[in-house]
């Protein structure tokens, strides 16, 4: 069934608590016309409360390029509407705002986080409503049809962290890793990459929930090994890396988690001995600059480093490339279009990715882009350790192989 477009003109509209609209105007005078269209609505949720897994910055991200994409015009002349739904880091809410997705009759999720996939997607799914560009991290991530994830997620970062203390010469891995239920899977995979590199089973490392201290989890990492992964969400591994400056932890650490990358100039002796898996080029890469320029106007407390916020804009880019493409725009239409594109160029931002094939690997079906990137902190902002990406595509199927 056809899903109708609205017919009000959207321009600027007022933030809503919970589920609102774009809100926040362009930092810049329009380039030219505005677009006359129809507006084509989407959506970005994600946790904004303070949890260890909140990420207050993908809404701006999410407001910003709107901004500035219909300040060009928008798309096909018609003006693209942000709808943004706090996703409280809760199964409860996650559905909420997938109900609220179909009530507003959205074309796509886009650029989203969630760890409650299994509470939004059968909604998305009757609804034929695409999740595309999510953080991929639960197991309905990687295999909803509707699922379109533009990079490798969890587990990817899992393979690429492991492939990385390899390469360093790494012989003792411990893995230290946040309480929720939700890394089970991702250190499952740590677990079972490092064996295949040859090293030992690690010592697991839980962090005690907040606000139980860390100090005595940081002061085993030394004792558990020569390199040490750490898998948590931006609180847990923001209180870990505080008490590693404290106790004078000097054991190189993997970053493979979704730490705001702004935390590490809070602690420059664990930071200078960091690495960090990402999904793409650094932030100071050629390939950021508008985003860098957009962005970082619209709001200065963006972490521009982190992987997080840089996927949704990714997500962004390419739903704008797709929809470029297409005359109707519904949901089914989209999907269509996902589902038939050439391999989509995102000029760097990531490999070439095509949503037509998917991963032969039982519980990782919807996995199409298997590259990372491994990069060092310096000057208080993350920068390339080598060039390119790592294919860990090999790594993944041995990891998956094993378990």
């Amino acid at each position: 069934m056809t899903r109708a477009l609205t017919a009000a003109l959207v321009v600027a509209a007022v933030l809503l608590a919970g589920c609102g609209t774009t809100s926040r105007p362009s930092a810049s005078a329009p380039a030219g016309p505005l677009p006359s269209g129809v507006p084509i609505k989407v959506m970005t949720w994600a946790p904004e409360s303070a949890t260890d897994a909140s990420q207050p910055d993908l809404q701006a991200v999410a407001h910003a390029f709107a901004a500035a994409l219909n300040d060009a015009g928008g798309i096909n002349d018609h003006p693209l509407e942000v709808l943004i739904c706090d996703e409280g880091d809760s199964a409860g809410a996650a559905e909420r705002c997938a109900r609220r997705a179909v009530d507003e009759d959205v074309i796509a999720v886009l650029g989203s986080y969630s760890m409650h996939a299994a509470a939004f997607f059968p909604v998305l799914e009757a609804a034929r409503i695409p999740y595309l560009g999510g953080v991929a991290l639960t197991g309905p991530d990687f295999r909803s049809p509707m699922s379109f994830p533009l990079t490798g997620g969890a587990p990817v970062r899992a393979a690429a962290a492991t492939v990385l203390t390899s390469q360093r010469g790494c012989t003792r891995t411990s893995l230290v890793r946040g309480e929720r239920p939700e890394y089970d899977t991702v250190s499952e995979l740590v677990v079972d990459g490092l064996a295949q590199a040859g090293q030992p089973g690690p010592a697991v490392l839980r962090l005690p929930a907040d606000p139980a201290p860390v100090t005595e989890t940081a002061a085993r990492i030394a004792e558990s090994g020569d390199c040490s992964i750490l898998i948590s969400g931006d609180r847990d591994g923001q209180r870990l890396l505080s008490a590693l400056q404290q106790v004078g932890g000097r054991v190189p650490l993997v970053l493979a988690g979704d730490l705001r990358t702004t935390r590490l100039a809070q602690v420059p002796t664990v930071a200078g001995g960091a690495q960090l898996v990402s999904w793409f080029p650094a932030v100071d890469n050629a390939v950021w600059r508008r985003y860098r320029e957009v962005v970082g106007a619209h709001d200065a407390g963006v972490d521009l480093g982190g992987a997080v916020p840089q996927n949704t804009w990714a997500a962004y880019e390419v739903f704008t490339r797709v929809a470029r493409t297409m005359t109707i725009y519904d949901s089914a239409s989209l999907v269509a279009a996902l589902n038939s594109s050439p391999a989509i160029d995102t000029d760097g931002l990531m490999p070439l990715v095509s949503f037509r094939s998917e991963f032969p690997v039982s519980g990782l079906n919807r996995l199409f882009n298997r590259g990372a990137t491994f990069q060092v902190y310096r000057s208080r902002a993350p920068v390339q350790a080598r060039p390119g990406f790592v294919d860990v595509t090999d790594a993944l199927r041995g990891a998956a192989g094993q378990r």
